[in-house]
């Protein structure tokens, strides 16, 4: 009866072991999984804010080079004004819009969060550098910036548009029934290149020429 009682406890000792011995295994496994989730829904928490920040500053990017482009454009067209040619100073400028016509205003202009302005550089009497420079602070916190860059010239400014020197023009015209000459050059002249063909792309004239011997360069 003794031996009995006493397997008995043995027994009963045993399986309360064996059942704290597996809550624990399983208090374990979930722990785990808790962390594994707690890690997967941290790390799908960076990957969509960091590509919801791509994705707008992608957007303000797109939106930046288009202001930039505006720039250029309000820029030529305020240039073209020879009055304007000959009083804008070297710098930055801002940009108003008045009625439809451009001006320079200040030196920089915002739209939103866009910043813009317009820089100009002299080069010579008839060619200024222009830049529309616009930037913004994008989602990360850091300023981005877009810039386009033009030359425009002062094309009202051509002499000698006819007859050649001394001929007594004084400039382009619209009449389209006397074309002018704004400038020539001799493709022969020094290696007996002959011109194959010109093509006019974008206000730019591409020419090919071919010279006389293979040793000679088609261009020099």
């Amino acid at each position: 009866m003794f031996k009995f009682l006493e397997n008995n406890n043995l027994d009963k000792t045993l399986s309360v072991f064996q059942s704290s011995s597996r809550a624990g295994q399983i208090m374990v496994e979930v722990l785990v999984a808790l962390a594994l989730v707690s890690l997967g829904i941290g790390l799908a928490t960076l990957l969509f804010v960091g590509s919801e920040t791509v994705v707008a500053d992608r957007i303000s990017s797109i939106e930046a080079r288009f202001l930039a482009k505006e720039g250029i454009e309000a820029a030529e067209k305020i240039l073209s004004s020879q009055a304007e040619w000959d009083s804008v100073s070297d710098g930055s400028h801002g940009l108003v819009e008045t009625a439809g016509i451009w001006s320079f205003s200040g030196t920089e202009d915002v739209y939103n969060n866009f910043t813009r302005k317009i820089v100009i550089n002299f080069l010579d009497d008839n060619r200024k550098e222009t830049k529309s420079q616009v930037s913004w602070v994008g989602r990360s916190g850091k300023t981005l910036t877009v810039d386009l860059t033009t030359i425009l010239t002062n094309w009202e400014e051509v002499v000698d548009g006819g007859g050649g020197a001394g001929s007594g023009d004084t400039g382009l015209f619209d009449d389209w029934t006397t074309p002018q000459t704004i400038a020539s050059f001799d493709l022969a002249e020094g290696a007996g290149r002959s011109g194959t063909d010109i093509v006019v792309q974008d206000a730019i004239v591409f020419i090919s020429t071919e010279a006389s011997d293979t040793k000679k360069l088609d261009f020099s």
